[in-house]
């Protein structure tokens, strides 16, 4: 059964978009995270900081863009896993 905030978050999606089901939401962290728009600002938040982390940084690192943007995509899939998938996910 949906809840207020399962209905809320999956309220004027985009063409396209994808709703998040009970199951998706039951493993978002941190749970403050009740409209797209929060999860959109969280993800965007995240994103930005790993930017700014590795490509911003003195230090040089070794990692092609494309594996970054491919790490990145993976770590926010694991994050809508449910969380006893998480572990099977990068074992």
């Amino acid at each position: 059964m949906e809840s207020k905030s399962d209905k809320k978050i999956n309220q004027e999606l985009p063409p396209g978009a994808t709703p998040l089901t009970p199951e998706d939401l039951e493993g978002l962290l941190p749970k403050y995270i009740t409209t797209r728009e929060e999860l959109n600002d969280a993800e965007f938040k995240n994103i930005s900081e790993a930017s700014k982390k590795y490509f911003l940084s003195r230090k040089k690192m070794n990692l092609p863009l494309a594996t970054f943007i491919r790490y990145t995509k993976r770590c926010l899939e694991v994050g809508r896993q449910k969380k006893e998938n998480r572990k099977k996910y990068w074992s």
